[in-house]
């Protein structure tokens, strides 16, 4: 272990879920940058970030498995959300491997959701050219999910939390080490 380092349980999770609390009247909070990588270079595009797996030491987001943000998960599932609390100044980086969640989980994760949310599920695929007089459902009272829905994890194998706040600057990493975590605080 290297010197400054010590052991935590899931530190960057504690810290992450007390950010959303002191966020949650703003809804820009739920917000974070997902960066994925295709051919090699990097892509990033903003999701709703749903959950905070604790036990598991993930997150979890929902997305259309007709996306290239979905193509590109399963050729390579590494991936990084950068997640900025504006009104707290603080900064998540969480780096991991995405998998999808559980059926049951999926169906909770569907369930979830808003009927406005769930009617884009039954659109046309994104990213697809949109004619003059195309119309899509506003809302969808469906059940259950469509085969595109996908609800996914970034199992987080490194955590940095970035505080702008504090005069110096705070930063700490937490990396998965087995079953545990492994902090060290770093140089802003």
């Amino acid at each position: 272990m290297e010197a400054g380092a010590e052991r935590e349980e899931v530190g960057w999770v504690v810290a992450l879920r007390r950010a959303q609390r002191r966020s949650r009247r703003h809804a820009i909070a739920r917000y974070a940058q997902l960066a994925t990588v295709e051919a090699g270079a990097p892509r990033c595009r903003t999701v709703v970030v749903r959950g905070v797996d604790a036990e598991r030491g993930a997150v979890w987001f929902v997305t259309d498995g007709r996306s290239a943000k979905a193509a590109q998960l399963v050729a390579d599932p590494r991936a990084e959300i950068c997640w900025y609390f504006a009104g707290l100044r603080e900064q998540y980086r969480l780096r991991g491997a995405i998998e999808p969640l559980e059926p049951a989980a999926r169906q909770e994760a569907w369930e979830g959701l808003s009927p406005a949310s769930r009617a884009v599920f039954f659109a046309p695929p994104p990213g697809t050219p949109r004619g003059e007089g195309d119309r899509f459902a506003e809302t969808s009272e469906a059940p259950e999910p469509p085969a595109c829905f996908r609800a996914l994890r970034l199992v987080v194998a490194r955590a940095e939390l970035l505080e702008l706040r504090p005069s110096p600057h705070e930063r700490r990493a937490w990396v998965r080490e087995g079953e545990g975590w492994v902090s060290t605080r770093l140089r802003p």
